[in-house]
């Protein structure tokens, strides 16, 4: 069984990506941020999805739409988040830069967006600590279920993962 997608489920995913970047760019010029969509984002090397600009704060976001329970992104996405902030940065040298990702997800029968604002060193080590499992771990840990040094070894192998993967119990840290 090949885990290829098919052309038609490709372009589905690629339409509801689309459309999720184009509700964020909408709803924060609502909240009085000048924002736009970045047509072709993924094809060059600064990529973002959306760039978000107030007069001191200049907002790179990665969007995520999952129709499932999990938003997998790649740890390149986030590299990438850094190296747009670094260029955009040069011309808005006074501004705060922010990485935020921004995931929707469809939860009980209506919308959830979740703003998880990066910080410098989540981008710079390029390490991410958003994960459900090691949340488990440590309310296991925190229970007594499990020793410390369960929990160390459990805990490495989730950090060596490729992606960082945000579930829609995530709580988010930034609103536009």
């Amino acid at each position: 069984m090949s885990s290829r997608l098919s052309p038609q489920s490709s372009r589905r995913r690629k339409w509801r990506g689309k459309r999720w970047e184009l509700e964020l760019v909408e709803l924060l010029r609502s909240h009085g941020w000048q924002a736009r969509r970045a047509a072709l984002s993924g094809q060059g090397r600064l990529d973002c999805d959306v760039l978000a600009l107030k007069p001191d704060v200049l907002v790179a976001f990665e969007c995520k739409s999952s129709q499932k329970g999990m938003a997998p992104i790649k740890r390149g996405q986030v590299e990438k988040l850094r190296e747009t902030l670094d260029f955009y940065g040069l011309f808005h040298r006074n501004a705060q830069l922010l990485a935020v990702l921004g995931i929707k997800f469809p939860h009980r029968g209506k919308v959830n967006h979740i703003f998880i604002r990066l910080t410098a060193q989540d981008l710079e080590e390029n390490k991410l600590s958003i994960n459900r499992k090691l949340s488990n771990l440590k309310k296991e840990l925190d229970s007594g279920e499990i020793s410390q040094e369960h929990y160390r070894e459990r805990a490495k192998s989730v950090n060596q993962e490729d992606f960082l993967k945000v579930y829609p119990s995530a709580k988010s840290n930034w609103q536009p």
